[in-house]
């Protein structure tokens, strides 16, 4: 009888061992994941930063700034995609921009400011350190904005399935 009893005791004792190393391990592959998940969207907030940060000092040259504004622009387009907001086939920027501000009145001079300034850029007319920080302070409101009004599940997509915020 004692020896069942001292038995079921080490039973015991040893699932609970098991169950206490399954669980930190999990948590532990959740901690990898969850660390870089969030040092890959420190690095995309900061690249937003620091392009608003350069564009204001006037740091972008040609290049760079081509290649801010369309990674700004590729940024705006996943995101407003996830709320239905994608440029109808044949609609021109101006419409569109007028329904991206209907949906997210963000600024006075709405996404049309953005707009012209992709044309600027897509069409080699060139663009300058002002309209770049222009953008990338539009692309910082809008996104300040659907935190504001997007769920949860929205947001989980958003940010850990899309990893866009």
């Amino acid at each position: 009888e004692e020896e069942e009893e001292e038995e079921t005791l080490w039973d015991t004792w040893g699932d609970l061992i098991i169950t206490l190393g399954i669980i930190l391990a999990v948590a532990a592959v959740v901690f990898v994941i969850l660390n870089r998940y969030l040092a890959v969207q420190a690095g995309k907030r900061f690249r937003h930063e620091s392009n608003l940060r350069n564009a204001k000092r006037d740091l972008l040259n040609d290049e760079q700034r081509k290649a801010a504004a369309e990674e700004l622009y590729d940024t705006m387009r996943k995101i407003v995609k996830q709320f239905g907001m994608k440029p109808v086939k044949g609609e021109t920027p101006e419409s569109f921009a007028r329904r991206l501000d209907m949906r997210f009145p963000v600024t006075e001079t709405g996404a049309s400011i953005v707009l012209s300034i992709i044309e600027k850029n897509e069409f080699g007319e060139g663009i300058t350190n002002e309209e770049i920080a222009e953008f990338a302070e539009y692309l910082t409101r809008l996104e300040d904005k659907i935190r504001g009004e997007a769920g949860f599940f929205k947001m989980f997509t958003l940010k850990y399935v899309l990893g866009l915020m």
